[in-house]
């Protein structure tokens, strides 16, 4: 993933990314998605490439974890999403 990231961003070829991490069963014909920091993928390399490649376009994450204290809009799973997506793109700007 992270040589896709630098070889489609270095060609500014990156319209939009859904981020999310997943487990991938041992088929490979299945995946689970997992909550940011719990699934297979090095997000934080991730987002450092994006930072190196100079991506500086739309980045959400793509679903929201279900969570047994949300509600049907499923608030706290979205702003645990995207507080962990913001503390990704600070560490990989080297702010903390």
């Amino acid at each position: 993933m992270i040589e896709a990231i630098h070889y489609f961003g270095r060609m500014q070829r990156i319209n939009h990314v859904h981020f999310r991490n997943v487990r991938v069963h041992a088929t490979y014909t299945k995946y689970t998605e997992t909550f940011h920091d719990e699934g297979e993928l090095d997000l934080l390399a991730a987002m450092r490439a994006f930072e190196e490649v100079g991506y500086s376009g739309l980045m959400i994450p793509d679903h929201a974890p279900d969570l047994t204290v949300d509600g049907e809009w499923h608030y706290a799973a979205w702003s645990l999403a995207i507080g962990y997506m913001k503390g990704l793109l600070q560490a990989a700007q080297g702010k903390c």
